[in-house]
């Protein structure tokens, strides 16, 4: 009987483990996976600006103007944030350069297949 315990504590442990090991990486920190988890928990609308991103990103050849995913999301009826400074202090975007004196941020995403994987994992 002590034995069954054991062998199924230490089945839950292992477990545990393996579910710590989804959401962060070898160095510690956590996954884009994770990222975008988080961020859809706290503000569902984030996952339709990041698919505004995804295809900016595609359609321009990586690099994309923060005010294009704006333009868009505006013309789909959606009020979009003032910017994408919150991706890219949580890491899923990056900033690539700025232009007009600071006021045009072009971004780049540095894993867009992890956070489409996310997306449709994720939003159902």
């Amino acid at each position: 009987y002590k034995q069954m315990l054991y062998h199924s504590r230490a089945k839950r442990e292992r477990e545990k483990r393996a579910r710590i090991a989804e959401l962060h990486d070898l160095s510690g920190r956590p996954t884009t996976k994770e990222h975008v988890r988080r961020l859809l928990r706290a503000e569902p609308l984030w996952g339709t600006i990041l698919r505004e991103c995804l295809s900016a990103a595609s359609q321009s050849g990586g690099k994309f103007a923060g005010a294009w995913v704006m333009q868009r999301l505006r013309a789909r009826g959606i009020t979009p944030p003032n910017n994408l400074r919150t991706l890219s202090a949580i890491g899923l975007l990056r900033l690539a350069a700025t232009t007009r004196a600071g006021n045009r941020a072009y971004y780049t995403i540095p894993d867009p297949k992890g956070i489409s994987r996310a997306l449709n994992d994720l939003v159902q």
